[in-house]
């Protein structure tokens, strides 16, 4: 298995679904959720909060009700906003798409000091557990995973540990399934991991209570 982002040489203009891989069917961006910390929660050296920090402390806050309190329009504002605002706190512009300074100061200045973007570059820690899950129901017994830098390798779903899980959501990873039935996978400023299916279903995001949206639900 190698790592895996349907991103073409014109991102801006490719059809995202023709990039997907031959076989799969189905695709959905699962978006990361913002997180409220406590009010009383500070880091020791003022540094983001750490992955168990962030599961001790926060509060989960869904895209809809952050949208409702910036006045944005719909989810594709939230989207180039969220990824703006990030990219422009980095120091960058990202891609052209997300060149909206508007719209991220729109959502930023709505946010109050211990709402937290969500997490980018990398799988969220929130949703880590629940792709294990959907992962295990599917039959697994192991997961594939592989980095953008090359790293690959299995785990046994029944050994991972604390550890192995938080190094699985801390880089720009590909995660599957032993037959590759099921795959995550994110990129580079991205607040949204991505979903590929061979086989069409929506069953797991009722069960899961993902924010998701659907990209097809056939590859045309």
């Amino acid at each position: 298995m190698e790592f895996f982002y349907p991103i073409g040489e014109n991102p801006e203009n490719d059809p995202f679904l023709n990039g997907l891989p031959n076989g799969y069917k189905f695709a959905a961006c699962i978006f990361y959720p913002f997180v409220k910390m406590q009010n009383d929660w500070k880091s020791e050296d003022d540094t983001y909060p750490t992955n168990e920090d962030l599961l001790r402390f926060g509060k989960l806050l869904s895209w809809e009700e952050i949208r409702k309190d910036s006045g944005l329009n719909n989810i594709s504002e939230m989207s180039i906003a969220v990824t703006a605002a990030a990219v422009l706190a980095d120091g960058y512009f990202g891609r052209k798409i997300y060149q909206r300074p508007d719209l991220a100061k729109k959502l930023d200045e709505s946010l109050t000091e211990n709402i937290l973007y969500p997490m980018m570059d990398q799988i969220s820690v929130f949703l880590i557990h629940r792709i294990l899950s959907v992962l295990a129901s599917k039959g697994a017994k192991s997961i594939k995973y592989a980095t953008l830098y090359g790293e690959q390798g299995t785990h046994e779903i029944k050994d991972l540990n604390l550890e192995t899980i938080n190094l699985l959501c801390d880089d720009i990873i590909t995660i599957s399934d032993d037959n590759e039935e099921l795959v995550f996978t994110c990129y580079f400023d991205e607040v949204q991991a991505l979903f590929l299916q061979k086989k069409i279903t929506e069953r797991y995001w009722s069960e899961m209570g993902w924010r998701v949206l659907f990209l097809t639900k056939k590859l045309l």
